[in-house]
């Protein structure tokens, strides 16, 4: 499983993201935890990732700016979009939890957007890792709302940048 793929279940409940990354479960833990490596890849492809903080622990956040910085994309263009992933429980190196949040730069949480809970896994196979990341949903409306954001394309071109940044 070279490329991403993403499946969603019937209800709009559940939105799984799966990958086998060649690289050792040690060095895909390392593109989440270490602030100067998550740089490179976090974000769709334009892009650009500052970490204003980084403490990752159970109960502790990695807080992130994602700047667009391709002009083809138009109005994105120049536009900073912020996020927090509040970290729940960490397994190291074989997974964590979190909630993750829209927010500003101060981590201030948008409201009317939705908090998800993200369960990551990394398991060691046979070709590198395969990174598992499983979202459950409330309500279908608030993964609908995701989607049509862009959530699925962007997930995709993230990964992809991951992968690039691994094989290495």
């Amino acid at each position: 499983m070279q490329e991403t793929v993403v499946t969603k279940s019937d209800d709009m409940k559940m939105f799984k993201v799966e990958r086998v990354f060649a690289a050792p479960k040690e060095t895909i833990w390392n593109a989440w935890t270490d602030k100067t490596v998550f740089e490179q890849w976090w974000g769709p492809i334009g892009w650009s990732t500052t970490v204003a903080a980084l403490d990752f622990k159970p109960g502790g956040l990695l807080h992130y700016g994602m700047k667009c910085v391709d002009e083809a994309q138009g109005d994105w263009f120049g536009q900073t979009m912020w996020g927090k992933m509040v970290i729940e429980e960490v397994d190291e190196p074989n997974g964590f939890t979190y909630l993750d949040y829209f927010c500003d730069e101060n981590g201030v949480v948008t409201e009317g957007m939705p908090v998800i809970r993200v369960v990551m896994q990394f398991e060691q196979v046979d070709g590198g890792t395969k990174v598992t990341s499983t979202t459950n949903f409330d309500d279908p409306k608030q993964l609908e709302q995701l989607l049509e954001m862009g959530m699925e394309h962007g997930l995709k071109q993230t990964w992809d940048r991951l992968a690039e940044l691994v094989q290495q």
